[in-house]
């Protein structure tokens, strides 16, 4: 699987531009991933998104509540990518 960093430079579109002569290529891409653009990803032959400041921001994990935010965020996350 290659990595491709960081996505958000470069959209959704250059996944599929990379993927057209390279199909046997599985791609996992990962910068400035949110909800909102996850799936268009996904669709254009992304085989995995990596998530990381957008779900996981270290300075507000400061109490119990926090960390349930953070679980409701990461199903939200499971449950657009199953559709």
């Amino acid at each position: 699987m290659v990595k491709i960093f960081p996505a958000d430079t470069f959209g959704p579109d250059y996944v599929k531009n990379i993927l057209g002569p390279l199909p046997h290529v599985e791609a996992m891409v990962t910068g400035g991933i949110t909800l909102d653009n996850m799936n268009a990803y996904l669709d254009k032959g992304s085989k995995a998104v990596g998530i990381g400041s957008n779900l996981v921001n270290v300075q507000r994990l400061k109490s119990p509540e926090d960390y349930q935010q953070l679980t409701e965020i990461a199903r939200q996350y499971s449950r657009k990518a199953a559709y």
